[in-house]
């Protein structure tokens, strides 16, 4: 109809009338498309923020289960040297496996105790959600670097992880040995060697995280905490007083070097942060 119009004003040579209906047309055109566009990144900006509160739960079940390790850490490094002393036996002695500590009839405290398996995958699919909706195109640049690093740490514990499974998985046989030798005992104490390593790698990437958390905000809730109560109530029962009670907590004073002082942690170089 507009376009009729123009024609009609065109052929009556009615150029005032022509100008306004052009304008008309165009104002029209540049309204609609700025509406679309606005309600596009209105959108955008929605998905970004459930993807980001889908990062937050992800990255607050991973910290938890970090914290974990922090609490029950001084059972470990206690298991690690009771093994590494029972392997102290003469060569062709009968050895016998530590069994103080353990949770079940088959496991060590070295063993599943301490590894949350399961909570390391990665990416995850709250972040891989994040990256294939483009949310971080649609966040401040520092938040979104910050969920980019938090999640390198991410990345940092699964590679850590994953090798401890494996160091596991070769220390596991350790019951099935009846003689000590000198080979083996060389396998076990390299292995434990390792073991402790990659141990005190989940421990600095846990800090890292902790505080790329804190910097995102990111912040347990009344219901977050009771769980962790219930876990560290749980943990002692089963473990003991090697057991450290500490708060969930990622602001860095409870887990930082004061934490590894108090525990007689040798707390000497952090690992390198990832590279951006």
């Amino acid at each position: 109809m507009r376009l009729r119009r123009m024609t009609k004003h065109v052929m009556a040579q009615n150029w005032l009338a022509v100008a306004l209906d052009f304008l008309i047309v165009v104002v029209g055109v540049m309204l609609a498309l700025w509406t679309s566009q606005w309600a596009a990144e209105r959108s955008a900006r929605q998905s970004a923020a459930i993807a980001a509160e889908a990062m937050d739960a992800d990255l607050m079940a991973m910290a938890q289960g970090t914290m974990r390790r922090f609490t029950t850490n001084p059972c470990l490094v206690e298991a690690i040297g009771r093994l590494d002393a029972s392997v102290s036996v003469g060569d062709g002695e009968a050895f016998v496996a530590p069994v103080s500590g353990r949770v079940t009839e088959i496991e060590d405290s070295v063993f599943q105790d301490y590894y949350p398996v399961g909570l390391w995958n990665y990416p995850t699919q709250a972040f891989d959600r994040a990256v294939a909706i483009g949310a971080f195109d649609h966040m401040e640049a520092q938040r979104a670097s910050d969920y980019g690093r938090a999640y390198q740490w991410v990345g940092a514990l699964a590679e850590a992880n994953s090798a401890e499974e494996i160091l596991r998985s070769r220390l596991s046989v350790v019951e099935m040995i009846d003689t000590m030798d000198a080979p083996t005992r060389l396998a076990i104490r390299r292995d434990l060697a390792e073991l402790d390593g990659w141990n005190q790698a989940m421990l600095n990437a846990g800090r890292f995280l902790f505080d790329t958390m804190h910097s995102l905000g990111i912040e347990p809730d009344a219901e977050d905490h009771a769980q962790w109560l219930f876990y560290n109530e749980r943990a002692r029962a089963v473990r003991g007083d090697c057991v450290i009670d500490l708060p969930l907590d990622f602001s860095g004073e409870f887990v930082g070097k004061g934490w590894s002082n108090e525990t007689g942690e040798s707390d000497s170089a952090a690992a390198a942060e990832p590279e951006a």
